[in-house]
């Protein structure tokens, strides 16, 4: 509220804001768990400051805390001028505006999401595939490469038909506190891979390639 009060703009800027002025290390953890599709903003907000903090705490390093986040989101939200596509107003998004559209099937439509692991059994080198998850997030440093790229690459080792393989995947970021690996669904979809059954197991597929088999 106090951010909200300060910025005098929509609430609806808030979260997203939070993240977006995160620090590095923090903001793909931090993206974890923001949800785009709340609409509760402002205590979806004071869900994520909480959870950041107690993150940062826990890691002791805070090159840019989350104090100095709320404040930067405080910044944006007073000279955020993006325009609503829908009523052209400022101080909300096409996505949040009251006058947007209503589908009379949302309220009937249930939600779902998917989660499979790929291994038979949990370690910390396992991965899950989420279907919720915004981004792979990786826990060990040491699976990345072209760290200092934009969109960094991780090597996983899975289990195909038999024969132990390497697949690469793209846009991974270093979620040290993880407890496992996580891969996104909607990530790996975007980059041409689909689910599929094959030899009656779970798959992700490249074509008619399998990528990885996963348990749900």
């Amino acid at each position: 509220m106090a951010v909200r009060h300060a910025s005098g703009a929509s609430a609806s800027f808030l979260p997203e804001s939070l993240v977006m002025h995160a620090s590095l290390e923090l903001q793909p953890v931090l993206a974890s768990q923001y949800d785009r599709k709340r609409t509760e903003f402002v205590i979806h907000a004071l869900e994520i400051i909480p959870w950041a903090q107690t993150y940062e705490d826990n890691e002791k390093r805070a090159p840019r805390s989350v104090k100095a986040a709320v404040a930067a989101a405080t910044a944006t939200a007073r000279t955020d001028t993006r325009v609503c596509n829908i009523c052209s107003t400022v101080g909300h998004i096409a996505r949040t505006c009251p006058s947007r559209p209503k589908n009379e099937d949302d309220e009937e439509t249930p939600r779902w999401a998917l989660a499979g692991i790929v291994a038979g059994c949990i370690t910390e080198e396992d991965s899950i595939v989420d279907s919720g998850a915004s981004a792979h997030l990786v826990k060990h440093s040491s699976m990345l490469y072209a760290a200092g790229d934009a969109t960094r690459q991780a090597r996983l080792r899975e289990k195909v038909d038999g024969e132990t393989h390497w697949i690469e995947l793209r846009n991974f970021n270093h979620a040290p506190k993880m407890a496992i690996n996580l891969i996104s669904l909607g990530t790996l979809m975007l980059q041409g891979c689909n689910l599929a059954g094959k030899n009656n197991r779970h798959a992700v597929m490249i074509d008619d390639d399998v990528v990885m088999y996963f348990h749900l």
